[in-house]
């Protein structure tokens, strides 16, 4: 039997359409962070990973724009197009839901029934995708991590930790507060910029005492922490954002479900209520 409480189904599908646009609102506001809201990606992306680091860093823009920079290189400006596109779609279909439940119109609420089961098996997909894929985070962080390196790491003659680019800064008190050095080990730094014209091996804060130049020169376990690589660091905390965006995929994945289930019901409703009607009118 289809018996429900029609005005609960009503306020549960409201609430479940707004946390669907709201959904659609966050990836709009994704897509605005990655093409055109620098500023936001150090604020709310840079400051949380290294929250005491990014206070010191005073060119934002710069750490913001390479930031930006090496995700347009792994996403090109498919992602972006998608998060718009996608979001765009989920406020638009919620929106139309909404008006149907609203104003008890079935059209309107077969469109969106239609279009939320092309929502939910898109979600699936990316689900099983996004779960079955960890190693990609692994491989595109170390390759991140590298690029920047390889392009902004500017080593100094004095390599001290006041002169510096702002990317060389943000690099060496990454190595100073979490005691790394390099992505993977010190030969990291045998790729940077102007390393040729270098005469240390490691940068000091690869050392762990300030001044000690025999450590840069010639590091070792016991003078430096030359074979700790940062990106277990990073990859850490890249680990705890990715779980959390399997939690959000799975969570979507529920609320479209039983969204379509509340839709079915007042489908349902809606046709007992017909048949009641039609058989009053031929009796009458």
């Amino acid at each position: 039997m289809c018996a429900v409480d029609e005005s609960q189904i009503r306020v549960i599908l409201i609430v479940l359409g707004f946390l669907v646009i709201a959904n659609g609102l966050v990836q709009l506001g994704t897509a605005y962070c990655l093409r055109w809201g620098r500023e936001w990606v150090y604020y709310y992306g840079v400051r949380w990973v290294l929250p005491y680091i990014s206070e010191k860093v005073q060119d934002r823009q710069i750490v913001a724009a390479e930031i930006v920079h090496i995700l347009a290189e792994k996403c090109d400006r498919a992602l972006t197009i998608f998060l718009l596109c996608s979001g765009i779609f989920l406020i638009t279909t919620s929106f139309v839901g909404i008006c149907g439940v609203i104003m008890d119109q079935n059209l309107l609420l077969t469109i969106h029934s239609v279009t939320l089961s092309i929502v939910e098996l898109v979600l699936i997909s990316l689900t099983i995708i996004f779960c079955t894929e960890d190693n990609y985070i692994l491989l595109w962080s170390t390759e991140s991590l590298t690029t920047v390196f390889q392009r902004h790491y500017n080593i100094s003659e004095t390599n001290s930790l006041g002169d510096e680019t702002s990317i060389t800064w943000y690099i060496d008190y990454l190595q100073a507060e979490f005691k790394c050095c390099g992505v993977n080990n010190f030969t990291d730094y045998r790729s940077v910029r102007n390393h040729g014209i270098w005469q240390y091996q490691v940068p000091e804060s690869c050392c762990k005492k300030l001044n000690d130049y025999e450590c840069q020169i010639n590091p070792n376990s016991g003078n430096s922490y030359a074979l700790v690589g940062c990106i277990n660091i990073i990859q850490k905390k890249l680990g705890q954002i990715y779980e959390g965006l399997k939690f959000a995929f799975l969570f979507l994945d529920i609320i479209c479900f039983v969204h379509i289930l509340m839709v079915k019901y007042m489908f349902c409703n809606a046709r007992e209520y017909m048949k009641v009607k039609n058989i009053a009118y031929r009796i009458g």
